[in-house]
């Protein structure tokens, strides 16, 4: 096994020497003010992943133009010296804990969002406003445009060495501005910003030289670059390592590579359906053909996949992001040698990635309730209860064993009864599917930190209130989760209930014809793994689109799956249900028939535990709902509301 202590070893940076090989990439939040400066959420968050043990943390993409070019509503600004205030408070706390700060410098070009922008038009290298572009629409920057916002780049990393930051990023990365001069797909200019490959890299060089010149060392000078941009005729990973030269060359410290383009977005953002470490091939490939160090980003979780990395010199310094949303001490952990204890990444984009980019919401974290909310709340400062109180926990599932984990670290007494023999719920079964298997590894955490507190756990225990009431609770959650729906379609006794199926109960078939009633997450997921298992499979769903309610990111892999491999009838009602076949009407309202072998009903859920929830508050027992048995949700929803009410108790 790979000694972890690798990744405690110094790495000098320019003039400036990092504690560790470990950085928090610059991951978007929405944090910010809407004047674009750091609120107290921002304050926190930050801090608590300095605190965390990470050598280096790189703050997300911030505005040089503000607000033109702004991604987000709340994006941070550094374009005048309002803001030295706060990042001087950032910067003088992440010091004092032995880390190093920089602030990644952005404009958005064609990704500019002109409702955050004043309503501003888009700009980029090239118009993209023509019939049939797939980019959004943009008009093309004048020069006399393109060199304001190189000097609107320079002016914001001397704003932001005059707060204080030990450097600045500049984003040449993931569809944005820069990286669109530089793609020759986008980059199709007859000026001396356009045309060939040194005209593509010009803006970014000249950035580069002008924070050098404007911005002497020790500050460091860093690149995020898009090596590969994953689009046919965009940047190819022999034009990302001539890229990098380039950066090298014109005075760059470090360089921090990514991927990714705008219609290859699920390459810029790692899925469960990516192997760990999938982008090594890149820094490895720059390695070979710079000087100064190299990081990268990507999937990294594990600490021995990671200290590989570094002990095979396939990159310098690693940038793990969200499994340091997941878990702020990630880094601690290792060096303390709490393997144990590292709260695992799911991979899912969750919260992180989904409910920010397409929700218009902050970064929050399925395993994690305390992300977003660092201001209010603290996981190894829980407040302890004036008045320890007998809790009693109805249901083993997320649910269930987040909230007993908080209670118990307040001082409470804790009893989780489980009816079945093995704490998990749904969580047990959400990991069968392909691609799923991160939630096993999540499944391990919560009952290895019931385990680790010493919380009482009861299994094969049916609860009912009489022997609640025996047990002498003073508070009772009910978390019974919730159950699969039985619809009222004539035949539905002919059916397989898909939960069967993942929980092992009915065998998986193999190389049979099935049909799935319900195109939902369960039911998508449900067909992946029969079509895995060699099954002809034929989806019939009520809605207009398969995989409602999953992350984007992971529904559009898995919607691609199934449309490539599947029979999908949307917009379906089904009729009838018989032994071999299910007779139903398409989205035109004609009537079909689907033969098969199996067919599985996934329909959707129901809370469960009102009659145990009702009969306990008929005897004034203080009694919550959480989780599913109150509104059936994710896994991240059950672990926000744990949380919620077990600091209110």
């Amino acid at each position: 096994m790979t000694d972890t202590k690798i990744l405690f070893k110094p790495v000098q940076v320019g003039c400036v020497q990092l504690k560790n090989r470990i950085a928090m990439p610059p991951m978007d939040t929405n944090y910010g003010n809407l004047d674009g400066t750091l609120s107290r959420k921002h304050y926190s968050y930050l801090s608590e992943r300095a605190k965390g043990g990470a050598g280096l943390l790189i703050v997300e993409a911030t505005s040089v133009s503000f607000p033109y070019g702004k991604i987000s509503e709340r994006q941070l600004k550094m374009n005048d010296n309002t803001v030295t205030t706060e990042w001087h408070d950032l910067t003088d706390t992440v010091h004092s804990l032995g880390a190093k700060i920089m602030v990644q410098l952005h404009h958005g070009g064609f990704m500019a969002v002109p409702a955050y922008c004043g309503g501003a038009e888009s700009v980029t290298a090239c118009a993209t406003n023509y019939e049939g572009s797939p980019w959004p629409p943009a008009r093309e920057m004048s020069l006399d445009e393109v060199k304001e916002v190189i000097n609107d780049f320079i002016k914001a990393a001397q704003i932001a060495q005059a707060a204080g930051l030990d450097g600045v990023e500049i984003h040449a990365s993931h569809m944005y501005l820069i990286n669109q001069f530089m793609t020759p797909l986008i980059n199709q200019r007859t000026d001396e910003y356009g045309g060939n490959f040194e005209n593509r890299g010009r803006m970014l060089r000249e950035i580069v030289e002008g924070i050098r010149k404007a911005c002497p060392k020790p500050f460091i000078v860093g690149v995020r670059l898009g090596v590969v941009d994953h689009i046919p005729g965009g940047i190819t990973l022999e034009d990302g390592v001539e890229y990098a030269k380039m950066c090298e060359a014109a005075g760059a410290d470090m360089l921090n590579l990514s991927c990714g383009f705008y219609t290859s977005v699920n390459q810029s953002t790692e899925s469960q359906w990516d192997e760990e470490g999938s982008r090594l091939y890149m820094s490895e490939a720059v390695k070979k053909a710079v000087s100064i160090p190299v990081a990268i980003v990507g999937k990294l979780r594990t600490p021995e996949f990671c200290a590989k990395a570094i002990e095979d010199n396939k990159a310098d310094i690693l940038c793990i992001g969200r499994q340091l949303i997941c878990d702020p001490a990630w880094v601690n952990k290792i060096h303390f040698k709490k393997f144990d204890e590292i709260r695992p990444c799911l991979n899912c984009d969750d919260g992180c990635l989904g409910q920010f980019y397409f929700a218009h919401g902050n970064v929050h974290c399925t395993m994690n309730p305390y992300v977003g909310y660092e201001d209010l709340y603290h996981e190894d400062n829980v407040p302890a209860v004036a008045k320890p109180r007998n809790i009693v926990i109805v249901g083993g599932g997320v649910a269930g064993m987040q909230f007993a984990i908080i209670a118990k670290k307040r001082g409470h007494n804790v009893t989780i009864l489980e009816k079945t023999d093995r704490l998990g719920g749904q969580m047990i079964i959400a990991g069968v599917a392909p691609f799923k298997s991160d939630l096993v590894k999540g499944l391990s955490w919560f009952t290895s930190e019931v385990a680790r507190l010493g919380i009482e756990v009861q299994l094969n225990t049916e609860a009912t209130a009489k022997t609640i009431n025996k047990m002498g609770a003073d508070v009772v959650i009910v978390a019974t989760g919730s159950l699969p729906n039985t619809p009222p379609i004539p035949g539905v006794e002919n059916t397989v209930e898909s939960w069967n199926l993942l929980n092992g109960s009915v065998k998986v078939p193999e190389n049979k014809k099935v049909v799935i009633i319900g195109g939902g997450i369960v039911g998508s997921e449900v067909a992946h793994m029969l079509i895995e298992n060699g099954c002809d499979v034929t989806l019939l769903e009520m809605l207009p689109t398969i995989c409602n309610g999953l992350e984007p990111m992971h529904k559009g892999n898995l919607t691609t799956y199934l449309n490539e491999k599947a029979t999908i009838h949307l917009e379906a009602k089904v009729t009838k249900i018989e032994a071999n076949s299910v007779s139903f009407t398409d989205k035109d309202g004609v009537a079909a028939v689907a033969l098969a072998d199996m067919v599985v009903i996934s329909t959707g859920q129901h809370s469960v535990g009102t009659d145990l929830y009702d009969a306990l508050i008929d005897k004034d027992v203080e009694t919550y709902k959480i989780g599913d048995c109150n509104t059936t949700g994710n896994i991240r929803s059950a672990t926000r509301a744990a949380l919620e009410v077990a600091y209110m108790i």
